[in-house]
This record gives C-alpha cells, sequence and structure tokens, in this order.
C-alpha cells in the first residue's frame, strides 16, 4: 500500500503510518533479517451493547478510529467474538472491498439488497460476483420496491436469483427513521414482510435461526 518509501541516493527509509494496512508482507520480502519490526497499533475499539426494548437482543459495534485505513482488523476483532451457538446478523458495508469479504468470509448466508434503480443494480452485479466467488448461498431483497418498476424483478429472473423479500417504497419510512422511529413499528406491512424475509431464509437453510448467522 505504498507506506514504504525507500530513497536509494540517500539510503533512506520513510514510513507513512496512515497508509500502512498491517498486511505484513514488508517484513515478509525484507533481505535484511530484523530491519522490520511489527508493533500493535490501536484500529478502534469494540462496543457490546443490548437492545433497552429487549434484552434477550445483543449488539456488538465496530468504531474505527478517525484516519485508519482499514477496518479489516477492527472486523476479524468482531468475528473473534461470535460464538457458533448464537444466531448473528452481520451488518456488512456496501461495496466490494476488503471490509466486506472480511465481512462474508464466515457468514452462512447473504442477503443482498438492492434498490430497483440503474445504479442500484450496477452496484448489485458487483456484489453478486464477489458471493458467487465466495461459494455463499444468498438471496436478494428489493428496497424500495415500486409495482410499477419491474428493474429488480427482471434483473433477478435473468440471473437466477431467488427473490426473498419486498420493501415498499414508502417516504413515511424515511421520516420515521430519521427520527429514530424502527421501520417495524411505524409500519405493519414493513413488518411482515420482514417476517416473510425471515422465513424464506429458513426455508432455503432449512434450519432455525438458532445456528445461523446472516
Amino acid at each position: 500500500y505504498n507506506a514504504l518509501s525507500i530513497i536509494k541516493p540517500l539510503k533512506k527509509a520513510l514510513f507513512f503510518e496512515e497508509l500502512c494496512h498491517s498486511c505484513g508482507v514488508c517484513s515478509y520480502v525484507c533481505p535484511v533479517e530484523g530491519a522490520i519490526k511489527e508493533v500493535e497499533k490501536r484500529k478502534g475499539v469494540i462496543n457490546f451493547g443490548t437492545y433497552a426494548k429487549n434484552e434477550k437482543i445483543n449488539f456488538i459495534e465496530g468504531v474505527l478510529d478517525v484516519g485508519e485505513p482499514s477496518a479489516v482488523p477492527l472486523i476479524s476483532g468482531i468475528n473473534e467474538t461470535i460464538k457458533d451457538d448464537k444466531f448473528y446478523v452481520l451488518d456488512a458495508p456496501p461495496g466490494t472491498s476488503c471490509p466486506v469479504v472480511a465481512t462474508l468470509e464466515g457468514v452462512d448466508y447473504v442477503v443482498l439488497v438492492t434498490e430497483p434503480t440503474p445504479f442500484g443494480l450496477n452496484d448489485l452485479k458487483l456484489a453478486l460476483e464477489l458471493v458467487r466467488d465466495l461459494n455463499k448461498p444468498y438471496g436478494l431483497v428489493i428496497n424500495k420496491y415500486d409495482e410499477t418498476n419491474m428493474l429488480g424483478n427482471e434483473f433477478a429472473e435473468k440471473e437466477g436469483i431467488k427473490i426473498i423479500g419486498k420493501i415498499p417504497f414508502d417516504r413515511g419510512i424515511a421520516k420515521n427513521y430519521s427520527e429514530g422511529i424502527p421501520i417495524t413499528e411505524f409500519s405493519d406491512n414493513v413488518k411482515n414482510e420482514i417476517g416473510k424475509i425471515i422465513e424464506n431464509i429458513e426455508k432455503e437453510l432449512n434450519t432455525s435461526f438458532e445456528k445461523v448467522r446472516l
């Protein structure tokens, strides 16, 4: 990641800490034994909490320190806290970057979410390639679904993707979300649709959510 710059005429090496991703390649390829020493460095903090309205629902939150270039070490730290006897929903960042790969590596099922727009479908196409390369089972949820817009349905049919849920387009969802009101409390239709999504995932994996991670 160009964190090391070698100035040959001066026989000097410059280290740019903000560019370092802690990949360890420099110490691996360095021909001079002991010239490079790796040290521990704080990347962020992992928080643990409980949902105030339901003590059975816990959450794990990773907060990356300002200026840190990669969230992968933080995600790896969170993954180490995950236990196989519980059910987890992992909220991956968008795109196909290294943090996305780090999040998806240990999951049992991937829920792809898209919007029925050209931009949304372009991002979905890239994410779909990644999920298939990782050989993970997956299903599609279409967000902001509108029966007059069939872009999402057409793409899913073309690619052979199973649609496991459709969240209807509703400006009220955004309004209430901005006020901190969960969509399941705002709309019974959305709540029922999320229930269907959960049921569809259980059917896909032929299991309950006691031992599966999303």
